[in-house]
């Protein structure tokens, strides 16, 4: 389907998105394709999009600097995969561009993982000198917390705020795949 990916309806089935969008639109359009801060789905599969290089090495940070992102890194895989130049454009942009991948992280369809995920994160970055530990038994409560940073190797001190956020998917599931076996 073609059309103004900011007006156009999107699929309520799975979907994939290849543009090259305007870098004023980028943050919008991302808020639009990926799911919003209270775990809503989104039909999102996979995009491949030309971005600024800078937004795009802001949103691929193992630890992002604001919480959106951390939303939007942890239930999606973003990764750059080659810069481009912006001599290969023309009209020539003033800066360099970048070809965004998004996919689906596994194990995060559930709308209750991706509920526990956003509760995390948001303690991690509203408080990110507290232990990490902190910031799930928050969530999930302090047994649960020992037993999943344990079982996910994370040291016992380490800071929320230094955390990846692949792993603060990794811990989303297994608090979640923990309260479905009680």
């Amino acid at each position: 389907m073609a059309g103004d990916l900011v007006t156009v309806p999107l699929p309520r089935r799975p979907f994939q998105v290849v543009a090259s969008i305007p870098y004023d639109l980028s943050t919008r359009l991302l808020r639009r394709l990926l799911p919003d801060a209270t775990g809503g789905a989104s039909g999102l599969a996979a995009a491949d999009l030309v971005v600024e290089w800078g937004f795009a090495q802001r949103v691929c940070r193992a630890v992002p600097r604001d919480l959106e992102a951390a939303r939007w890194g942890a239930t999606y895989e973003l990764r750059v995969v080659r810069r481009v130049r912006a001599a290969a454009f023309t009209p020539a942009p003033a800066v360099d561009s970048a070809h965004l991948r998004i996919r689906s992280r596994p194990g995060l369809a559930g709308r209750r993982v991706r509920r526990v995920l956003y509760a995390m994160l948001a303690e991690a970055f509203r408080r990110p000198d507290q232990p990490a530990r902190t910031a799930v038994a928050e969530v999930a409560g302090r047994s649960v917390a020992r037993r999943v940073l344990g079982d996910a190797g994370l040291d016992r001190g380490v800071r929320a705020g230094a955390v990846p956020v692949d792993r603060w998917a990794d811990l989303a599931r297994s608090v979640s795949d923990l309260s479905r076996r009680r």
